[in-house]
């Protein structure tokens, strides 16, 4: 992350939960650089239902609003 916040990404796009942990990104990086994503895109909004994916998207907001500055 750093290298590309030095050559000025302003956006990363897709933040994958599978691969990556998401709230680690925000906390060390958040203030420099925007993450676009944060949703399961391999099991979440494939397999997930409805209900599944509401909640994941409010879990994902609700950690990631307490990590804000």
């Amino acid at each position: 992350m750093p290298d590309l916040i030095d050559i000025g990404v302003d956006t990363v796009n897709p933040i994958q939960p599978e691969t990556m942990d998401i709230f680690k990104l925000k906390r060390e990086y958040g203030r420099d650089i925007y993450f676009f994503g944060g949703l399961g895109t391999q099991l979440t909004l494939v397999s997930g239902t409805p209900e599944q994916v509401t909640a994941e998207v409010k879990n994902v907001f609700r950690k990631s609003a307490n990590l804000a500055d």
